[in-house]
C-alpha cells in the first residue's frame, strides 16, 4: 500500500471517531460506473456523486424547480444508479411528488449467465 493511500485511510478513521460527517463530492465517471457501457457516457464531466472516501454512507437531497417562457411547469427528471455495487450497497430515490417510474435494471452478473448458456446450447 503505497503512502497516499495510508494517509486517505487514516484521515477515514480519524472523521469517523470524530464523529464527522465525509464531505460528497461529484467526480467524472470512473471504472465502477456500469451506466457508461449502457450508453450513458458523461466523458470528464462531474456526474457520479459520491462520498470523499470509499465505504461512505451519504444522503443527496435536491429542490427542483423548471420554468418554460417564464411560467413554472413540472419538471421531468430522470435518476440513475449506474454504479457497479454489491449485494451489501443500497441506492434508495424518494419524492415528495408522484412515485417514481422504474424504468429497468440491469443484473450485470445474471446476464452474462444467461449469454454464456444461451451459446453453449445453440
Amino acid at each position: 500500500m503505497d503512502i497516499s493511500t495510508l494517509l486517505t485511510i487514516q484521515k477515514q478513521k480519524l472523521l469517523f471517531n470524530n464523529k464527522e460527517e465525509e464531505r460528497v463530492i461529484a467526480d467524472p465517471q470512473n471504472r465502477w460506473t456500469e451506466i457508461r457501457k449502457e450508453g450513458i457516457d458523461t466523458g470528464n464531466k462531474q456526474t457520479t456523486i459520491s462520498s470523499e472516501f470509499n465505504s461512505g454512507n451519504i444522503g443527496v437531497q435536491f429542490d427542483i424547480s423548471a420554468t418554460y417562457k417564464g411560467k413554472a411547469v413540472k419538471p421531468a427528471i430522470v435518476m440513475a444508479d449506474g454504479e457497479s455495487a454489491n449485494p451489501g450497497e443500497l441506492s434508495l430515490f424518494t419524492t415528495n411528488g408522484t412515485g417514481w417510474q422504474h424504468v429497468g435494471e440491469w443484473l450485470k452478473i445474471i446476464i452474462r449467465i444467461q449469454k454464456l448458456c444461451s451459446s453453449r446450447y445453440k
